[in-house]
């Protein structure tokens, strides 16, 4: 992101509001997007490497750290 705007973590904020989207020469240009930053020290208390390793190779291995569900509780 350009603007530095923290967002909570939910799926509709893949884009900043702010920055958006730009047409250039009639192509849209995305300027805005987001980046995830982890609290570390949290997700060590709720998962591990062991337990990705246990799973399915695959996007899904990786579920708590994509964003797009709650880490605790899942």
């Amino acid at each position: 992101m350009n603007c530095r705007t923290m967002f909570p973590l939910h799926s509709h904020f893949f884009v900043c509001a702010r920055c958006g989207v730009e047409r250039v020469k009639g192509i849209s240009v995305i300027r805005g997007i987001t980046e995830v930053e982890y609290d570390y020290d949290a997700l060590a208390t709720c998962v591990c490497k062991e337990q990705f390793a246990k799973r399915r190779l695959g996007l899904w291995r990786y579920k708590e750290l994509l964003g797009l569900c709650c880490v605790r509780g899942n």
